[in-house]
């Protein structure tokens, strides 16, 4: 048994076989996300409409799924895992780009949370 070969980390998985798989986890959340910011944006849903709780679940569920997939394609671009092609880095851009509408959603619900406690 080789003691260095124990001690060297093990390489991340290739994603030749599912690059796609891991572009889709990061497109379909982006679009998800920024389509229903764009709709919340747009104002076409009155300030009491059901639809805006949903649509901010929406964002949340998917910022959860685009955090983890975003930083795994960004690892794999970091460290050559991925082919760093114009088409994935503006991937990585739509995906860095969609998590931050998500991060405001993030912050809006913790400050809304401290101006009403027990809500």
């Amino acid at each position: 048994m080789n003691s260095t070969a124990s001690a060297q980390p093990h390489p991340f998985p290739r994603t030749s076989g599912g690059l796609f798989i891991l572009r889709c986890c990061v497109v379909a959340p982006a679009v998800s996300i920024l389509a229903c910011v764009g709709v919340l944006a747009s104002g076409t849903l009155t300030p009491r409409s059901p639809y805006i709780s949903t649509l901010t679940l929406i964002i949340d569920a998917m910022s959860v799924v685009e955090i983890v997939s975003f930083l795994i394609f960004l690892r794999s671009l970091i460290k050559s895992y991925v082919a760093r092609t114009l088409s994935n880095w503006l991937i990585a851009v739509l995906g860095g780009l969609s998590l931050l509408p998500a991060l405001i959603v993030a912050i809006l619900i913790v400050e809304g949370s401290f101006r009403h406690p027990g809500v």
